[in-house]
């Protein structure tokens, strides 16, 4: 049973009864959108992405057709090891580059810096800013160096590439050729993150998941699957830390 709770046109919140419990289910209609999919993220969040002008007794079929593979995920979740969003408490392990590094607070310190193993914050300040502020600026580098990399191999040139925070996405193409880069993705291994830029790059080429669109990706980068596969298995439990 799916029970429309607030009715807006751009948003809305659904209870999705599965299995016998209740779940919020947020909907987030979005222009260009050419299909219905639904997110269930490890904290048993569920986001329904659709197109702008989707019948609503569509989505409620989608929905219906989705229960069992909704119950799936749900299951999954409880049976898998639980991740909790980051404390950003002195000691704490934080991912960068596919290890960890130890927060440590540091007096005297006006800015975020690392050291192989530790992570050095300044004291009494706002640690989670700090912390995403310094992210960013390794992002906008890293990311940088990887599209200057790669950009030669897809033949292809983005006009700008834009660092930000994304709740649910890695990243995205603009039609116009701007890229939008999850910072988040700094947690991954160097490899992964040479993957979405390959994987943003190549919508540049084919602004589709089509067979072209993976032979783009595959002759940049022959080895994508295993930094897919990594994705798929450990993105969301790094979505969820970083909150």
């Amino acid at each position: 049973m799916i029970v429309p709770e607030r009715d807006k046109a751009i948003l809305k919140t659904y209870t999705l009864n599965v299995a016998g419990s209740s779940y919020a289910a947020q909907l987030i209609r979005k222009k260009g959108r050419r299909r219905i999919t639904i997110i269930v993220f490890p904290d048993n969040r569920l986001e329904i992405r659709a197109p702008l002008k989707m019948p609503e007794i569509s989505i409620q079929n989608f929905l219906r057709q989705s229960s069992p593979w909704i119950q799936k995920r749900l299951s999954k979740n409880a049976n898998g090891p639980r991740v909790l969003p980051l404390q950003y408490t002195e000691g704490e392990s934080i991912p960068f580059l596919g290890k960890e590094l130890t927060l440590e607070y540091k007096a005297g310190a006006r800015r975020t810096t690392q050291s192989d193993e530790t992570l050095f914050l300044p004291r009494n300040t706002n640690a989670k800013h700090n912390i995403e502020t310094w992210y960013k600026r390794q992002a906008t580098q890293i990311f940088q160096s990887s599209i200057e990399r790669y950009a030669p191999l897809i033949g292809r040139t983005p006009l700008r590439f834009t660092v930000r925070r994304m709740r649910s996405r890695w990243g995205s193409c603009s039609s116009k050729g701007s890229l939008s880069l999850n910072w988040k993705i700094l947690a991954a291994p160097q490899s992964v993150i040479d993957y979405l830029v390959v994987h943003e790059l190549a919508h540049l080429v084919e602004q589709n998941h089509s067979k072209r669109f993976w032979a783009v990706v595959g002759k940049a980068m022959p080895d994508f699957y295993e930094a897919r596969k990594w994705l798929k298995t450990h993105g969301n439990a790094i979505l969820v830390r970083f909150g």
